[in-house]
């Protein structure tokens, strides 16, 4: 189970978390990340843990909608009551695109039933697809894997990076349709005739915004 919370100025020391029924063994961990957006902390939807029994975890990749999004890889595996250690491999945390090579943040395990979690994470500075996600266990065990990706405070304004008709073309029709890309990903309903406007120098020309 994955679980979040936006702090808030006051913590409690410790959490505590009830298993369910017939549980014999778990093990977990607290992440804490800031500069995260607390409006939309998560920049897209989480997929479904991947579940497999192997000594490689693999995790479904996810395709960012905005830059320099911290991307966190979760991990679990199940071993055998007191069977061998499962431990992961420091270094072989990564996608299979940007960011590639992730940090481990921790690996904690319940030493009697063999439950382990672990985490790593990277930071994928433009949109698009970190491909799957892959770690490396010390032997073959159930386990599983996601990624999550946490959406950044936004702190610059966006900008228009390209528009049609160009700036001081001439010859342009009256009737033609005026566009504007922006460097971000826009919320639609920002957008509006109050918001953009179209003049001819001071003077406000009346124009549907769609």
């Amino acid at each position: 189970t994955i679980l979040y919370k936006i702090a808030g100025a006051s913590e409690p020391a410790t959490y505590s978390f009830a298993t369910g029924t017939g549980t014999i063994g778990a093990s977990g961990a607290i992440l804490a990340f800031s500069g995260v957006n607390t409006t939309t902390p998560f920049d897209v939807a989480t997929p479904s843990i991947r579940e497999t029994t192997s000594s490689t975890v693999t995790a479904t990749g996810i395709t960012t909608v905005n830059t320099n999004v911290a991307i966190v890889y979760l991990g679990q595996a199940v071993g055998s009551t007191g069977g061998t250690s499962v431990s992961w491999t420091n270094a072989n945390w990564r996608t299979s695109s940007s960011p590639g090579t992730l940090t481990e943040l921790y690996d904690n395990q319940e030493t009697t039933n063999r439950v382990s979690v672990a985490a790593a994470w990277g930071t994928r500075a433009t949109i698009g697809s970190t491909g799957n996600g892959t770690a490396s266990l010390s032997t073959s065990v159930r386990n599983g894997g996601t990624l999550i990706a946490l959406r950044p405070i936004d702190v610059f304004a966006p900008v228009v990076s390209a528009q049609s008709p160009a700036a001081n073309a001439t010859g342009v029709s009256i009737s033609s349709t005026i566009t504007a890309d922006f460097n971000e990903p826009m919320t639609a309903a920002t957008i509006s005739a109050s918001t953009a406007t179209l003049q001819a120098g001071t003077t406000l020309i009346p124009a549907a915004v769609t």
